[in-house]
């Protein structure tokens, strides 16, 4: 990433550059390493977009980039799995604060442009409660005491 500022700055199209490293996935002129990379550049489109339609959508959420996440009972083993290698300890919490509610179900499209998948963020920031059954997520921002 820091390569692209350097080399770009903040202007860089980052669509473009998914868009030629896919070309060069498609001829099979990857590497195993490449092909890590194009899932991170593409990860990092996906925060872009949300980031975005957090600002058009919910401006009043916590960013992704500066929260601590948090999830609830039901869904803990979800998690769990997906951070993987027991690198993780469970906590609860009393918090105060900032605390907005989504599921990663809701992302965007990984495969959208960057300004489709802003459009579809919007199911991200503004979930109605039906959605929200699976895999909730907890973007917090304030303060939180560990009770056990």
């Amino acid at each position: 990433m820091n390569e692209l500022k350097e080399r770009y700055g903040s202007n860089y199209d980052i669509d473009f550059i998914i868009a030629m490293i896919e070309e060069m996935l498609f001829k099979e002129m990857l590497s195993k390493e490449e092909k890590i990379i194009l899932n991170r550049l593409k990860v990092l489109r996906r925060e872009q977009a949300l980031e975005e339609g957090r600002r058009l959508y919910n401006p009043g959420a916590p960013q992704r980039f500066h929260s601590i996440y948090l999830t609830d009972k039901d869904d803990l083993d979800y998690w769990k799995k997906c951070v993987g290698d027991n690198c993780f300890e469970t906590y609860l919490l009393e918090i105060s604060g900032n605390l907005f509610k989504s599921s990663d179900t809701l992302f965007p499209d990984e495969n959208l442009m960057l300004d489709r998948q802003i459009e579809q963020s919007k199911s991200y920031w503004k979930p109605s409660e039906r959605q929200l059954i699976l895999r909730k997520e907890y973007l917090f921002q304030g303060k939180a005491q560990i009770i056990k």
